[in-house]
């Protein structure tokens, strides 16, 4: 692909040189190839290389060959620290198969943020082409200060935790390093071409998944049960089918952003549509009905903005549930509840007990990961779980090892503190505020599907979290952040402080 190089703006005076895409390349028939295949095809070799060392050195059991594989990605990283940023989400969902070295045990997309980090931080990486430029769209970033907020209340309430190592670990797990993952997006992707990685990741760490799961189902091995049934389902890498629906909450709306808006040729579409089925037939096995809703939120709200009659589609949609449900109420409730008997009242007992904590510990909460140790009966030995302070109802103890209160707002306050919880409010309300006026003029058809994807993916986490965990899993942060990182990007572009401008360029020919 050909491309032009030109001179570029200035940051108060600051210089850098950009490059942006030219010409694009035509078919045999004389049509132009749409920029998302070139893009594709452009970064396919250094990611296939990235991701094979990734692979390796997670899957080795052995330090004779995942060390040499950790250290040609590090090498790698230094090369392309921004296509490094994309194992991250990748490998997010394999937090629960954690890579042993020695006697420790790490996720492993936190020992691939670690390799990012060492990329960016090193002399050769395209922040030291520009240090000050780099600071800048940091600090012009508006989440700075609701997550700043969130690090500080996070703190407080983990050195005020009962169990303070646990909240300490839970903390850099779950929020520090999260946080480190958006500033290093913010600092180092300046192009939409960047962006398309780490967003494709999550998809194709979203099939991997699913595959997974699809040879459980079909040889009846490893499969697991929603706590409080007895029904088995797929689970995947995850200890939980409900934890499937929650990393599918966010990755399925992007899938689909990428479908409907990407022009793509036919054969490139039949594949994205196959790939699809492997997502949407994974989230169909895991019977969490959460999930299904809140997906299906996220793709009506994709077809009400890219379609003429998405808006009517949705509205139709609307007052027919509304109608269903005023006729069939009973029905709906026993169809929602079939094979997860009595979760609505558990769910209640759990938000009670979550109010009691809250009335002990109005200004720290309880602390990162910390619910389970309030929440566990204090002297049942059968309960599986180390014994708590009991703040288990008696109309739940048929469960009492639940590990969050399964409603973000409680989560936030419990975990962070009440400013942590306004700290998520703020950031939330710094989102849509944002996002909206955003859709109005996008650059490129790249760039609206990542925008759609974005808003569909927080639209169905925000609404599946108000019932489940919304953020307080390795794999749902990450993704968080990666959202909200987008977000940013896309004020910051063009956007004029005083007399000084971000000029991130629209696009790239080198995107490493």
């Amino acid at each position: 692909m050909s491309s032009c190089a030109i001179d570029a703006t200035s940051i108060g005076g600051l210089r850098s040189n950009v490059t942006v895409l030219g010409a694009v390349p035509l078919r045999r028939s004389g049509h132009p190839v749409p920029r998302s295949e070139t893009r594709l095809r452009d970064d396919a070799p250094q990611l296939l290389v990235l991701v094979a060392c990734a692979v390796t050195f997670y899957l080795a059991p052995w330090p004779l060959v995942y060390i040499p594989a950790l250290t040609a990605l590090l090498g790698l990283a230094l090369l392309w620290p921004r296509l490094a940023l994309a194992l991250v989400p990748l490998f997010a969902p394999l937090f629960m198969q954690p890579k042993h070295l020695g006697a420790e045990r790490f996720a492993p997309s936190e020992v691939f943020l670690l390799v990012a980090f060492v990329g960016a931080a090193a002399p050769t990486s395209p922040l030291w082409d520009d240090p000050r430029e780099a600071w800048l769209r940091v600090r012009l970033s508006p989440f700075l200060a609701p997550l700043a907020l969130l690090l500080v209340s996070a703190l407080v309430s983990s050195v005020f935790a009962a169990d303070r190592h646990q909240a300490l670990q839970y903390l850099r797990l779950v929020v520090i390093e999260p946080v480190v993952f958006y500033l290093l997006l913010t600092a180092l992707l300046t192009t939409e071409r960047d962006w398309w990685h780490p967003f494709a990741a999550a998809v194709a760490g979203g099939i991997a998944v699913g595959i997974v799961g699809l040879v459980q189902q079909i040889t009846q091995q490893g499969l697991g049960s929603v706590p409080g049934t007895s029904i088995l389902h797929i689970r995947s890498v995850y200890g939980s089918p409900n934890n499937i629906g929650l990393f599918y909450d966010r990755v399925v709306p992007v899938w689909l952003a990428f479908l409907l808006f990407l022009p793509v040729r036919r054969l490139l579409w039949v594949g994205q549509v196959a790939l699809g089925c492997v997502l949407l037939s994974t989230l169909f096995l895991t019977a969490s009905r959460g999930a299904w809703a809140a997906v299906a939120l996220g793709c009506i709200a994709l077809l009400a903005v890219r379609f003429s009659w998405g808006k009517w589609f949705a509205l139709v949609i609307l007052v027919v549930g509304v109608v269903v449900i005023g006729l069939e109420g009973q029905r709906v409730v026993h169809a929602f509840g079939f094979g997860h008997k009595d979760t609505a009242s558990r769910r209640v007992d759990i938000w009670r007990s979550s109010w009691q904590m809250i009335r002990h510990r109005p200004l720290t909460g309880v602390g990162p990961d910390n619910f389970l140790h309030y929440y566990a009966p204090p002297t049942d030995k059968y309960s599986g779980c180390p014994p708590g302070l009991g703040y288990v109802r008696p109309g739940a103890v048929s469960e009492p090892c639940e590990s969050h209160p399964h409603d973000e707002f409680l989560d936030f306050y419990l975990s962070t503190g009440p400013l942590g919880l306004v700290a998520f409010l703020w950031i939330q309300a710094l989102f849509w505020t944002r996002a909206r006026p955003l859709w109005r003029a996008p650059d490129s058809a790249l760039e609206r599907a990542l925008l759609a994807g974005t808003a569909a993916g927080m639209l169905a986490a925000v609404a599946h979290g108000l019932v489940d965990n919304s953020y307080f899993l390795i794999d749902l942060s990450i993704l968080f952040w990666l959202f909200v990182g987008y977000v940013t990007y896309l004020t910051l572009r063009g956007e004029t402080v005083g007399e000084a401008t971000v000029a991130i360029p629209p696009a790239r020919a080198h995107g490493s």
